[in-house]
């Protein structure tokens, strides 16, 4: 008898404002929760977002290539910093960070920090805000890839925009620094010692090890006590992160991956989208 496994991968730490098929927009950002690291591989533009606003000044021409938006909510007051690396330590990334209080998707208008550097080799690539930088704005081509800090207060919201001029797939690591802190995720309350990988006989009268299973018993284990809390299983972590192409009959998913395959379960606060 063929068994077949799908293993259960529980992110915590981002979240989503909203759900589409092109997460990459602005109206869709991608919002940030917690204080932690994210590592994101950008596919495409999405839609043109710069076709009904005027362009970032140190991006005066072509602008999305691969980009990704970041909503960023502020739980505490303080100093908002913050360093993009590249994963392949090559690619050179432009951004902006546009005040959300005062703008919308619609009418984002000037962005109050904007760097488009060359690419810096002793850097690896690194940009950001901090480092003892005190300038707004850089570029194109010029600047050591890093801006003054904002400071922030409790309740602000603020909208990252990031490309990667290089366009190519291999993505970049954001870490936070400062003093300002975002809202806290839900929590992973599987209980110690409990598995929630599953196991399933493939006796659907073709041994090939793929067979039917219902990923929705273990939602209550991951949920736990906590209320206000949804769950949804994707096929990959790009998706889970950005909230896309969720499994849409997760009682009963047939496995594509013959011997085992890993399943991402993106677990979300619906109160504050936080997940």
């Amino acid at each position: 008898m063929v068994k077949s496994r799908v293993i259960l991968i529980i992110l915590l730490g981002i979240t989503l404002f909203g759900y589409s098929q092109e997460p990459n927009d602005c109206i869709n950002a991608t919002a940030i929760c917690g204080d932690i690291d994210f590592t994101y591989t950008p596919t495409g533009p999405g839609s043109d977002d710069f076709s009904s606003n005027p362009n970032p000044p140190c991006l005066p021409g072509a602008v999305e290539s691969q980009s990704v938006w970041l909503l960023l909510t502020i739980d505490a007051g303080g100093t908002l910093a913050f360093t993009f690396t590249p994963n392949n330590g090559t690619d050179d990334y432009d951004w902006a960070v546009y005040d959300m209080n005062t703008s919308t998707c619609s009418n984002l208008g000037a962005p109050i920090r904007c760097s488009s550097t060359a690419f810096i080799p002793g850097a690896g690539g690194a940009t950001g805000l901090g480092n003892g930088a005190t300038d707004t704005n850089e570029g194109p081509g010029t600047g050591d890839g890093f801006l003054a800090p904002i400071n922030v207060n409790s309740g602000d919201v603020y909208m990252v925009f990031i490309n990667n001029w290089s366009s190519t797939s291999s993505g970049f690591d954001l870490t936070f620094g400062g003093t300002a802190t975002f809202n806290p995720p839900p929590v992973d309350a599987i209980p110690t010692g409990v598995s929630v990988d599953l196991e399933e006989c493939d006796n659907d009268g073709t041994i090939d090890g793929l067979t039917n299973f219902d990923l929705s018993v273990n939602t209550p284990i991951i949920i736990g006590a906590q209320s206000g809390i949804s769950v949804t299983y994707h096929t990959t972590e790009g998706n889970a992160q950005i909230g896309a192409n969720d499994i849409p009959d997760f009682t009963n998913f047939q496995n594509t991956i013959a011997g085992g395959q890993k399943i991402f379960v993106r677990v979300t606060n619906t109160g504050t989208d936080c997940f």
